[in-house]
């Protein structure tokens, strides 16, 4: 039985076009928008001008007599209609954001965002909506240091959250983006300007910490986890959305996690003035690698105390500039790692 309805809030009565979505694939999932057991077509009623006006793919379907040809002639309720093979949840999520920016939640450094908008973006990017694809990556960009300095600033911002979190108060995880998610929703729609932030705080994560199997909250939202089968972590701890990396992604992670633990590492040279300062030396660049694997941010390290170490006047100074050196050089690494042209 195929039911036909109607959007009530996407249903214009002005309106003189009428889209018509397909159910997804997902139509039975009760988080979906349109949560039935029949097969279910959605109708939208809305206005060519509007489609017409930021869309070139509809601006060219619609021009002229083509809007004929569009609809091959077919109407509902007197109204020209087109049929659409897209899902009536993400044509939904479409037209809500251009009649309703506002309608979309996109708050600063939520977990969920790349999640939320990415129907927004599959259909912007199919049809055209160039205006709404931009204002969608934006956002997402806002949410992600662009170099090195950006992200001495987002950690400082992550560490200021950190430090009240108590008993009842959300987990960091729910304060903070998600990389994973980030990562995927970047190489989809091109948004590569976000993927050496995102792979460098996934650098730190252990994979054990899954975003979703420690998400097993109530409707509040912050109930711990309840499993037994996964580690207990600290309010404090990051998580990702492991499983939504691909194989490809995988692989970079693990180049940059073995360019921040080894690579980095042999660039310090061993040029100390006296053998007490070249031991000293060597055990601060051993400390500081040490420190890396365990913690895994490698700015903070840098900026460690075990970064200070015991050197006469001329060592420390050239430590300290090896130090400055190694901070510019990791982020144009990461934009090189994070290249999936660059895999070999």
């Amino acid at each position: 039985m195929i039911l036909k309805i109607k959007d009530n809030r996407l249903w214009f009565p002005d309106g003189n076009i009428v889209l018509c979505g397909k159910p997804s694939a997902d139509s039975k999932n009760p988080k979906d928008e349109y949560p039935v057991d029949n097969v279910v077509q959605v109708h939208f009623c809305v206005h060519k001008s509007v489609l017409a006006r930021h869309s070139q793919v509809f601006r060219d379907m619609l021009d002229l007599s083509s809007s004929e040809a569009v609809t091959s002639g077919e109407s509902y309720e007197g109204l020209p209609l087109v049929d659409l093979e897209d899902s009536a949840s993400d044509l939904n999520a479409l037209l809500s954001f251009l009649y309703e920016p506002c309608s979309l939640s996109m708050k600063r450094y939520d977990p969920d965002t790349p999640l939320r908008v990415e129907p927004i973006l599959r259909m912007a990017s199919k049809y055209q909506f160039d205006g709404v694809r931009n204002a969608i990556v934006e956002r997402i960009k806002e949410d992600w240091p662009a170099n090195y300095r950006e992200w001495e600033q987002f950690e400082a911002h992550i560490d200021a959250l950190s430090r009240p979190l108590d008993v009842g108060v959300p987990v960091l995880d729910l304060l903070i983006p998600e990389p994973a998610s980030a990562i995927c929703l970047a190489r989809r729609y091109d948004i590569h300007q976000i993927l050496p932030a995102a792979f460098l705080a996934l650098s730190s994560m252990r994979i054990a910490h899954d975003y979703d199997k420690h998400r097993a909250m109530g409707d509040d939202g912050v109930n711990p986890p309840t499993t037994a089968d996964v580690d207990y972590i600290l309010p404090t701890d990051r998580t990702a959305r492991w499983s939504l990396l691909d194989g490809r992604d995988m692989r970079i992670l693990c180049r940059v996690r073995e360019y921040l633990h080894v690579d980095l590492w042999t660039s310090f040279a061993q040029n100390s003035c006296s053998a007490q300062c070249e031991a000293n030396h060597r055990s601060a660049v051993l400390s500081l690698q040490k420190m890396t694997v365990d913690f895994g941010d490698i700015y903070r390290v840098l900026e460690s105390k075990v970064a200070k170490p015991n050197l006469c006047i001329n060592c420390k100074s050239k430590f300290a500039n090896e130090l400055a050196n190694i901070r510019t050089m990791i982020w144009p690494a990461l934009v090189l790692l994070v290249n999936y042209s660059k895999l070999t």
